[in-house]
């Protein structure tokens, strides 16, 4: 349906040739806020990097923004998306190199340069200080690393935002202020979190089931 912007079509997903589930259908609609809960190894992060091309189903098909993903396309399609998994991987230089890297690819060369004023305006509405960009990413907290993650995605704004357990290591200003931002957004949001203030808000709540 051309409202749709993620479909999963009859998936299946097995590691190291154990089945987690099989027969997954699931439409994610354009600007909906869409909420994967499940128990413990079901396979939910490994299902948000399918959406994101790093890892294959074992059977079926997604479709993202009226294409099929695949070896042709994943490219292209990654550019519809922003994503922030749980433990944010900023690399080993000073934060607003991390900052910069976003948007120096090719596919965001239309976003260069950073704005800083956006910039300033996250990293203190995330509480962080204006001269952490000057710090050693090896320097800052996993709950700062977090918050510069989910800075990042949320200044390429991309239709799509993809985010595993965003509000694990986040503060409760922090976290007040990224909930107030998914309640306001018009993207769509694909979360995974046992968070029970982040199930309060979602459109949607797929509960992910063993086969």
């Amino acid at each position: 349906m051309e409202n749709n912007v993620i479909e999963l079509k009859d998936i299946a997903l097995a590691i190291e040739d154990k089945t987690l589930f099989s027969n997954l259908c699931v439409s994610i609609r354009h600007r909906e806020k869409f909420l994967i809960t499940g128990n413990s190894g079901i396979g939910k992060t490994t299902l948000l990097k399918c959406m994101l091309g790093l890892a294959k189903p074992s059977k079926g098909e997604i479709w993202i923004m009226g294409s099929m993903l695949n070896k042709a396309t994943v490219w292209e399609l990654r550019r519809y998306i922003a994503y922030v998994p749980q433990e944010p991987e900023l690399g080993n230089s000073k934060v607003k190199d991390f900052l910069d890297l976003a948007f120096s690819f090719k596919a965001n060369k239309d976003l260069y340069p950073i704005n800083n004023e956006d910039v300033n305006e996250l990293l203190e509405e995330f509480h962080l200080p204006i001269n952490i960009k000057d710090k050693d990413v090896g320097d800052i907290s996993g709950g700062e690393k977090q918050r510069i993650a989910i800075i990042s995605a949320l200044l390429l704004n991309r239709p799509i935002i993809i985010m595993d357990e965003p509000t694990s290591a986040l503060d409760n200003m922090s976290k007040k202020k990224l909930i107030d931002t998914i309640k306001q957004s018009d993207n769509t949001w694909i979360l995974v979190s046992h968070d029970k203030d982040i199930t309060n808000i979602v459109d949607t709540v797929f509960h992910l089931k063993p086969m």
